[in-house]
């Protein structure tokens, strides 16, 4: 095997590691949102848009967590980031029940 088949076939071994905090993230975040791509600003219901400070806010009893840490979970996750009334935050869409 050449040398650029066996680097192809390590990067096929590695698995990227998990997100640090990311059990602690999904646990609060997809018990009751998921991602989504579409976004109806007049369902307030339905969607809502959630900073990375609000959550290291609403997990700070839990976890000592950063701004790096978040975004890196809420990528992993699925969860892209809108800019919407000039706050830029995580789209999320409220789970079916």
């Amino acid at each position: 095997m050449n040398t650029e088949e066996n680097n192809i076939e390590q990067s096929r071994e590695q698995e990227p590691a998990a997100p640090k905090f990311l059990g602690v993230i999904e646990g609060f975040i997809n018990t009751e949102w998921m991602p989504t791509r579409g976004f109806n600003p007049d369902d307030i219901i339905r969607f809502r848009i959630l900073t990375s400070q609000e959550i290291i806010i609403d997990l700070a009893d839990m976890v000592d967590i950063e701004l790096n840490d978040v975004a890196q979970a809420m990528i992993y996750l699925g969860y892209r980031t809108i800019v919407y009334e000039g706050k830029v935050g995580w789209l999320l869409e409220r789970r079916p029940r």
